[in-house]
């Protein structure tokens, strides 16, 4: 029984080892060489790929690969997994130019020549808005390449690049921040920032506004189903815009309003403080405060600044009269029209016919004095004119300076 049992254990251990042995991989040595010389040696583990080497390059040579033998009969397959101990050998042609065909600084097209021939076909690259001007010599331009002329040594070769005349560019101003270039990029602003307000800090029901856009049609538009005016929005929405506090003051409104949370998150205080002082004047101008009415307290009455505020960009001082026929207060209608501020980009478009485009003499922002254009955000660098080496990926950025 005793030997039984360690013949048993004698073939377990044997059948271990030999399993061992089986699953630890072998690895291989893989040689490269160049004409002759070692190149490179690695080690690769059974199974695996091996790296298809960059080589130097030569004068007047190309590379043609690794060969599996040093006739460079028969190329090797980088796909192949390595079985074996592996030798690899890279061949070079020789009498072959390589031409490197550059736009700016990067490489768009590389082409061999032999040796002692012209070349038959010349690169036409294209650009958008650029016209191609021809392959120069050298980086600077200043010599056009003749590529009649039978070719005896590699060259690097550069494109020359002229602004189409009828390319259409864009001059992107960039404006302080929190400003508008007009009531209705405020509106989106201001209104897209309440929407997200209602929906994620309130418990406003939203089951009707699916998506901004439709709450957008619905706090600018007169007539909403059975309601004949914007007072609707009032009904809707003024409970979460402002908190009631008669006699209040906007630096002491809670962060569970939309009003009190802008303010302390420093957003849009020149827009409430327009909004402020033109419900203040509706009120008083249509005769709805009096002496022991404090009609004109913005925060007297949430339903009633969410209203009006509705209102200021729903009309114009041209429209107002459409719904309003009486009501004729002229510091009203100056305070619809009044936009604080300016968009914090706007994008123009030009035609780029001459060299040089003229930027504006001045730019009117009501509220706003225009001090200047410049190519950069410190406003160091003032600037009337753009000239094409200012054009970058068809834009261009153009800060505006503005003060109070």
């Amino acid at each position: 029984i005793m030997q039984l049992k360690n013949k048993f254990y004698f073939l377990l251990l044997t059948a271990f080892l030999l399993l061992l042995t089986g699953c630890t991989p072998k690895d291989y040595s893989v040689k490269y060489y160049l004409e002759g010389d070692l190149f490179k040696e690695v080690t690769v583990y059974e199974g695996d790929l091996i790296e298809d080497l960059e080589v130097p390059t030569r004068r007047n040579c190309i590379f043609t690969g690794w060969y599996t033998d040093s006739a460079y009969e028969t190329k090797y397959d980088f796909n192949d997994a390595i079985s074996s101990e592996l030798n690899l050998y890279g061949g070079y042609l020789s009498g072959y130019l390589t031409f490197n065909f550059y736009s700016g600084t990067e490489i768009i097209e590389t082409v061999i020549v032999k040796e002692g021939n012209t070349m038959e076909k010349v690169p036409t690259p294209t650009k958008e808005n650029y016209i191609f001007e021809g392959w120069y010599t050298d980086e600077s331009l200043t010599k056009l390449y003749n590529f009649d002329d039978i070719l005896f040594s590699s060259d690097d070769v550069y494109a020359k690049w002229s602004i189409d005349p009828n390319a259409i560019y864009d001059i992107n101003y960039v404006m302080p921040e929190f400003t508008w270039i007009n009531k209705d990029a405020l509106y989106e602003d201001f209104y897209g920032d309440f929407y997200d307000f209602l929906v994620n800090n309130t418990d406003c029901d939203m089951s009707n506004f699916e998506t901004l856009e439709s709450f957008l049609v619905y706090c600018k538009t007169w007539k909403v189903g059975k309601d004949d005016s914007l007072y609707h929005t009032g009904d809707s929405f003024g409970q979460y815009y402002v908190t009631k506090e008669v006699g209040g003051k906007l630096e002491n409104q809670p962060t569970d309003t939309f009003i009190g949370y802008c303010y302390q998150n420093d957003q849009y205080k020149d827009v409430i403080n327009h909004l402020i002082t033109f419900f203040a004047y509706w009120r008083t101008d249509e005769g709805y405060t009096t002496d022991t009415n404090n009609g004109n307290d913005f925060f007297a009455i949430p339903w009633a600044s969410m209203v009006d505020t509705s209102k200021f960009f729903y009309f114009t001082s041209e429209t107002l009269n459409d719904i309003y026929a009486w009501f004729n207060s002229e510091r009203v209608k100056h305070a619809l029209d009044f936009i604080p501020g300016v968009n914090i980009s706007k994008i123009d478009t030009f035609a780029f016919k001459t060299e040089d485009y003229q930027l504006p003499d001045t730019l009117v922002v009501e509220g706003y004095k225009f001090e200047g254009f410049y190519l950069d955000s410190s406003f160091t660098k003032p600037v009337d004119t753009i000239t094409p080496d200012m054009v970058n990926n068809q834009e261009v950025t153009i800060y505006v300076k503005l003060s109070k």
